[in-house]
């Protein structure tokens, strides 16, 4: 691991927080499946930082249809938000989201459905 990586890992361990045991939004499954897919200490930064932004939602595992063995943490929001406000705050919770320098860019995933 070069001194770079490392430095980056320790900045990131210092500022991660614990999984919240039962927070409403996580089943135990997904809990599961993000240990599985090594987003564990980015996952608590990315429940606060949805809520932060969009507020109440749930949490699915969505399998890529066109790759083998592939899944995101799906974040799931509603919104009576215009189109461009949505765009605007998924493209914060893009830029803000926590990843580790070796996360692949897409393990996390936001999806907006707006209220009718």
């Amino acid at each position: 691991m070069s001194s770079q990586s490392q430095a980056m890992d320790a900045s990131f361990s210092a500022t991660s927080v614990p999984v919240l045991a039962h927070d409403p939004a996580v089943t135990a499954e997904v809990y599961s499946e993000v240990g599985r897919l090594g987003v564990g200490e980015q996952f608590p930064a990315a429940i606060a930082l949805t809520r932060e932004i969009f507020g109440d939602f749930t949490i699915d595992i969505s399998d890529d249809p066109e790759i083998h063995d592939c899944s995101y943490v799906t974040f799931n929001v509603r919104s009576s938000d215009t189109v461009d406000e949505v765009v605007r705050k998924e493209s914060e919770w893009i830029r803000r989201l926590p990843r580790w320098p070796t996360q692949a860019v897409g393990s996390f995933c936001i999806s907006t459905r707006f209220d009718e």
